[in-house]
């Protein structure tokens, strides 16, 4: 049996069609790339106070599987696909900026996809809680606890307030079911 003989130009177009193969099967497989993720609020270098709002965007080439949150070292917490389609492209979280000392703190958002890459973004921002505002304290200094005592019996005591820039308003006080009366500030002892 004899073979066919082949021509030098159909050789090279027999190699042209498997080069045009190649290129085309190469070019329409596309490599998965990671997923990104931004933080959008609050914006980096701000301050925040109370119950802050941490969102931001997420996309990916095919899809992203989720979006986790964390404050410095802590733990990662899942935040919420506020997309209404199911892509992660919006996502927001909450964060009670109480749990951390006031001061500068990262806040870190990661996203994955289904291929198991993941990317990371950071952001920084500065805690300022007010401290919390305590009572005024009162104490009667005389007359002594259980003390017998008749005629006209002075009341007097020391009062204060343990919030850096709070002061003592006013100071009353009252015998069983009477009227209560304001006290004489006498200053300091």
């Amino acid at each position: 049996m004899r073979q066919p003989v082949v021509s030098v130009k159909g050789r090279l177009l027999i190699g042209a069609l498997f080069l045009v193969l190649i290129v085309s099967l190469v070019s329409t497989a596309r490599a998965d790339s990671p997923p990104h993720v931004q933080i959008n609020t609050p914006v980096d270098g701000s301050t925040v106070s109370g119950t802050v709002e941490i969102a931001g965007n997420a996309w990916d080439d095919f899809r992203v599987g989720g979006v986790k949150v964390h404050i410095d070292a802590g733990g990662w917490w899942t935040a919420t696909d506020t997309s209404e389609n199911g892509t992660w492209w919006s996502w927001s979280t909450s964060w009670d900026t109480t749990t951390v000392p006031n001061g500068e703190h990262r806040i870190e958002a990661i996203a994955w996809d289904n291929a198991s890459q993941h990317t990371y973004t950071s952001i920084g921002v500065i805690v300022h809680n007010e401290p919390p505002n305590t009572a005024p304290w009162v104490t009667i200094m005389t007359p002594p606890n259980h003390s017998t005592v008749r005629g006209v019996v002075t009341v007097g005591g020391h009062s204060g307030d343990s919030d850096a820039d709070d002061t003592v308003e006013l100071v009353q006080i009252k015998i069983d079911a009477g009227e209560w009366r304001n006290a004489t500030p006498r200053g300091r002892p």
